[in-house]
């Protein structure tokens, strides 16, 4: 029997033998024990250690994988390996491995490779490029590095943990996962990282583009703020931290370290920045928890031009729910160490703050918040709005997003959100409905609570209120600006450059340099770009008619929809084989051009300079003719013929008939003067098919049927650069420039032009006032139906400046 005191011999034999000494009250055999004791006895044992260890990793790993198929979490999940920094400053690489295979819609997919350190035999780099609009819902999947917390070195950098996972879940369900702590438990215990932040300012490509803040949420606490973060998840194109605490962070760690307020707000930028980064996301949102709203002007300052909203709501209602799960709410949690700001609204010091009855500690709390709030939004050129709790859900779909964070939503993204405002947002274990619980909060107020909110609170929501309503109007019309260029969007892939300014009383659309418009798109170009510089007004004629009508009484251009006759009609000629059949055994007008450049031209015996080529030729077609040579137009070059097929209510029935908005005998908003008309006529353009600039000398509304069509006006003032044809000439009214490829050689003035940008798009009708220059290219095969309705004055004068004395039409 091995003693105590044998322990104590320094030879490994004996130590072995006496820590298991105890074995023989277990019952273990001396030959184990004596096995045990050899070499070959360690290495047998370590080996039984390694392959059990293996196994329950083995199970551990089964579970995982289980529970992700149940949460439907582990499609292409992506996790890190290893993160390598070969030398200090230098680039970090994320080694990434994909743990499943590539499901059959994500084939395709650009997958990069790249050695990395040879201690690895063969590590990857990969990185998943996704356009989330190519992919469906349950199969989208966004890897992406998400910032979890951070430590701070010194007063100059910072560690920050990081994790990546694939956030799709969360844009799936953001009701899920309310808090971003909850997306770091769900995704993060195993996957996490540190490095220092200004390593991630260097790995842009790797992590993801940099985004810039598009909004910030702050908030009282128990007023929605959830609900507004998770509206704002469910759009997958909107990266959403909700209440990380990175920030938060930042700040705790700076203040413990005394680092001066220029040293913070320089941190606060970088951890910031550091979490907007992704490749798959357009805009960037932080909702901040409410004990931040303190400290809410080091993070303005940080972020000056970011636009942030306060989120309000009656304060009884406030300090019911703070009190719902008892007595312990965020508004009471630092009573035992109230803020220096809470002891001067109770006036006292520390140790009565203490003492004040909850109800009382609470109202003071939310009144610090709204008034660190209205300090900040009372500033000169302040960024903030407030929004009130009872209109939350409209506010946040019709002016808080759209208006005030400056983001048009398509019909899809808008609803979206509409769909996440009806889940309550702090859902967890599934779906539940949201039910208001206004009535309910004001039934279950005591009388503490209410003196307290009267006491405290009364003041500060009534500034909060006066404020949102003056902010309101103007965002409301920004907003109705951001609808409109949503609907732009929806139709053709492209945005504004800017937003159009459209003030009740009519004013000419701003100018925008011509060569910046061609510089940006080509005219000879049919693709349409991302941006475009959209100048004029959009007005839907079933809310809007009145505004319309003034700015079309002052000459001005605008576009007005929503029209329902005019939908109709839309529909109709839209249908499969209305028009082949309407138009049956006809033949109509047909102006063949050996290029695709089409130029208005007269030929009289005075009007017939010697030498002069007419720039087309006409002929008669008939509708199928012609729709089958416009189908080749795809993958027709700009220099093959093109061809430009007309049809007016003299040559068709169907015309008078189908565009009503165009046969009424007394003035309307499209006929001003309809016993001026000369008719109705419907062009029928082929792809890239453009009409030269030119103007006319009567007020005209165009209606577009089908396809799409770019036009670009210049008020007539512009004539002194457009180097016009005089009267005299053929095509007198048109321009000399070649607008697709202008000669500035010899137009050298023509970059001085400004003008006015539009796509035009089914259902639409734009009104083109008289004199006014203007171009057309045709972006496919498309239908526009046109009508005049007498002659004006306004601009002539403009004309007659440049020289210009005919009334040539």
């Amino acid at each position: 029997m091995i003693t105590g005191e044998g322990y104590k011999d320094k030879t490994p034999r004996s130590r072995i033998a006496a820590a298991w000494g105890y074995t023989r009250r277990t019952g273990i055999s001396n030959s184990v024990r004596a096995h045990w004791a050899s070499r070959r006895g360690k290495k047998v044992l370590v080996g039984i250690f390694v392959v059990l260890l293996c196994a329950s990793l083995f199970v551990v790993n089964i579970i995982r994988f289980s529970i992700g198929l149940i949460r439907g979490q582990s499609l292409n999940r992506v996790s890190i390996r290893s993160l390598a920094i070969e030398e200090e400053n230098t680039p970090v690489v994320l080694l990434a491995e994909n743990e499943s295979k590539a499901v059959p819609e994500l084939a395709g997919i650009d997958w990069a490779a790249k050695n990395i350190e040879d201690k690895w035999e063969q590590p990857v780099v990969r990185r998943l490029h996704l356009n989330p609009s190519d992919l469906k819902d349950e199969d989208l999947v966004m890897p992406i590095m998400y910032a979890m917390g951070v430590e701070l070195q010194g007063d100059h950098d910072l560690d920050m943990a990081l994790c990546q996972f694939d956030i799709s879940p969360y844009h799936r369900n953001p009701e899920q996962f309310p808090m971003s702590r909850d997306l770091v438990g769900a995704f993060c215990s195993k996957n996490r990282l540190k490095h220092k932040l200004a390593s991630v300012h260097a790995v842009d490509e790797r992590a993801g583009k940099q985004l810039q803040p598009t909004g910030f949420i702050f908030h009282e606490s128990r007023v929605g703020s959830t609900l507004v973060a998770n509206m704002l998840a469910s759009v997958p194109t909107n990266l959403v931290y909700s209440e990380p605490s990175v920030p938060a962070h930042v700040i705790h760690l700076c203040k413990s370290a005394g680092c001066s307020e220029e040293t913070t707000v320089r941190l606060l930028r970088m951890a910031i920045l550091a979490m907007g980064r992704s490749h798959h996301h357009d805009h960037f949102f932080i909702k901040f928890s409410s004990s931040t709203v303190v400290d809410m002007d080091l993070i303005l300052k940080a972020f000056p031009e970011t636009p942030w909203a306060y989120i309000y709501r009656d304060p009884v209602e406030i300090i019911v729910s703070n009190f719902q799960r008892g007595r312990g709410g965020p508004c009471i949690r630092a009573k035992k160490n109230a803020p220096k700001a809470v002891q001067d609204i109770l006036k006292t010091d520390r140790r009565g703050a203490s003492r004040v009855s909850d109800e009382e500690y609470c109202a003071a709390h939310l009144t610090m918040l709204c008034q660190a709030a209205l300090e900040q939004m009372e500033l000169p050129g302040s960024k903030g709005h407030a929004v009130a709790y009872e209109t939350l859900v409209e506010d946040v779909l019709r002016v808080l997003v759209p208006g005030h964070f400056g983001v048009s939503m398509n019909s899809e993204e808008t609803a979206r959100m509409t769909a996440q405002s009806e889940l309550y947002s702090k859902a967890r274990t599934g779906e539940t409905v949201f039910q208001g619980d206004t009535e309910q909060k004001q039934e279950r107020a005591t009388q503490a609570m209410q003196v307290a909110a009267e006491k405290y609170l009364k003041e500060p929501t009534e500034r909060l209120r006066l404020v949102s309503t003056l902010g309101r109007s103007q965002l409301e019309i920004d907003a109705t600006l951001r609808a409109q260029e949503a609907r732009v969007y929806e139709r053709t892939g492209s945005r504004f450059f800017q937003l159009p300014h459209c003030p009740d009383e009519p004013e000419s659309p701003p100018g925008v340099p011509i060569m910046d418009i061609l510089g940006n798109w080509n005219m000879d170009d049919t693709a349409i770009p991302p941006r475009h510089y959209n100048t004029l007004c959009r007005f839907d004629y079933q809310t809007e008619y009145d505004k319309a009508l003034r700015y079309r009484d002052a000459e001005m251009p605008f576009v007005v929809y929503n029209i329902p006759e005019f939908d109709e009609t839309v529909k109709k000629w839209n249908s499969e084989g209305y028009l082949a059949e309407a138009l049956e055994g006809g033949e109509y007008t047909t102006q063949v051009s050996k290029d695709n450049h089409f130029m208005y031209y007269r030929l009289s015996k005075n009007l017939k300079p010697a030498g002069y080529i007419p720039p087309t030729r006409t002929e008669r077609w008939s509708y199928d003719h012609w729709l089958h040579e416009a189908r080749k137009s795809k993958n027709l070059s700009k220099d093959s013929e093109h061809y430009y097929f007309r049809v007016s209510d003299r040559d068709s029935p169907i015309v008078r008939e189908d565009l009503t908005i165009f046969t009424s005998r007394e003035s309307t908003l499209f006929m001003k003067e309809p016993e001026m008309s000369r008719g109705i006529h419907c062009r029928f353009g082929m792809r890239s098919v453009i009409a030269e600039a030119h103007f006319d000398a009567s007020r005209n509304m165009v209606g577009l049927v089908s396809g799409t069509r770019r036009w670009i006006l210049a008020h007539p003032r512009e004539c002194k650069h457009a180097y016009l044809l005089p009267t005299g000439h053929p095509s007198a009214r048109h321009t000399e420039v070649d607008w697709s490829a202008p000669d500035l050689e010899k137009y050298p003035d023509f970059v001085n032009l400004v003008a006015n940008e539009v796509l035009l798009t089914p259902g639409e009708v734009l009104n083109v006032p008289a004199w006014w220059i203007h171009t057309i290219e045709n972006l496919d095969i498309n239908i526009q139906c046109n009508s005049r309705s007498g002659d004006s004055t306004v601009g002539l004068k403009d004309l007659k400046k440049c020289g210009f004395f005919s009334h040539d039409k």
